[in-house]
């Protein structure tokens, strides 16, 4: 699976958007010096593209300055040598030391942080307090109906009209 690294933007705009995956392929398979030499086909194959089209994506990345590359021997793969300013700081010892490191907490959004806002001006609030969720209920039940009785969530527990459903009672007719 192709995994993405945390770099600056800044650094993909001279490149074209389209060669993007190709070069997070090879950042992702690259050591810590930043080599790698995986062949055409192969990764082709792994972003579903043709080797041609690898192939001309190799040479704009080449002439942007994004690797410099170099055959292994006669008839053998390219060695590829990735510019330390596209590997993330946690990989490269070359990289510029005025790039950030790759953000490690969580995002969290308005939502998130308007909770944990409430949690810390109520002190008698525990952390496993359960919220009323009677509107996520109503939600749930919303949905079930309008798909007539085929849409239930293992992790909701029983279905309306099952023994020991966990609908609140005000919701179910």
């Amino acid at each position: 699976m192709l995994t993405y690294v945390p770099v600056l933007f800044a650094e993909y705009k001279m490149l074209k958007h389209y060669t993007y995956a190709t070069l997070q392929y090879l950042v992702a398979h690259a050591d810590r010096d930043g080599v790698c030499f995986p062949s055409l086909r192969h990764v082709a194959r792994e972003l579903n593209l043709t080797k041609s089209t690898i192939s001309r994506h190799m040479d704009l990345l080449e002439e942007a300055g994004a690797f410099t590359r170099r055959r292994r021997g006669p008839g053998r793969s390219y060695e590829y040598r990735i510019a330390a300013r596209f590997l993330p700081a946690a990989v490269s010892r070359g990289r510029n030391p005025a790039v950030p490191p790759a953000r490690t907490e969580e995002n969290t959004d308005k939502k998130t942080q308007a909770r944990e806002r409430a949690r810390a001006t109520d002190p008698g609030k525990k952390e496993c307090d359960i919220v009323d969720d009677r509107s996520r209920w109503e939600r749930r039940v919303k949905t079930w109906r309008h798909s007539r009785g085929n849409f239930w969530l293992p992790f909701w527990g029983p279905k309306p009209g099952e023994a020991g459903c966990f609908v609140p009672a005000g919701l179910l007719p």
